[in-house]
Formats: structure tokens, C-alpha cells, sequence
């Protein structure tokens, strides 16, 4: 089974000390994409920019935005 947008979240969180630029925003990409066919760049760009910034950021169970 295929972990949800937002369990591949966290773990971007977690690893986000550790990883490149380019490894986060790919993965933020990738996550996203399990709650929408194709993310708005400024969405990929405001949960990475949250991510560096260290701001936790915590997904609803349903793994939906609230846009879609």
C-alpha cells in the first residue's frame, strides 16, 4: 500500500536537515500529487519554504485539501 500524502510528509520533515533543496521540493512534489493530479508550483514552493523553515505542518486524516 502506497503511504499518503501526508505520511510522506512527515518524513520529508523529518529528513529536511539532512536532504538537498532540490530532494525536498521533489518530494513535496511527489507527496502532493497523491492529493492532486498536478500541484500549483506556489503550493510545492509554500509547503517547501514551511518545511526549511522547520513550521510543522500537520494533514487532516481524509488526506484531501481543502481546495480540491
Amino acid at each position: 500500500m502506497r503511504p499518503s500524502a501526508g505520511q510522506l510528509l512527515d518524513e520529508l520533515q523529518e529528513q529536511a536537515p539532512t536532504i538537498s533543496g532540490g530532494q525536498l521540493r521533489g518530494g513535496v512534489h511527489r507527496a502532493l500529487r497523491g492529493l492532486t493530479q498536478q500541484p500549483p508550483t506556489c503550493q510545492v514552493d509554500s509547503v517547501n519554504t514551511l518545511i526549511r523553515r522547520e513550521v510543522r505542518i500537520e494533514w487532516p486524516g481524509t488526506d484531501r485539501l481543502s481546495c480540491a
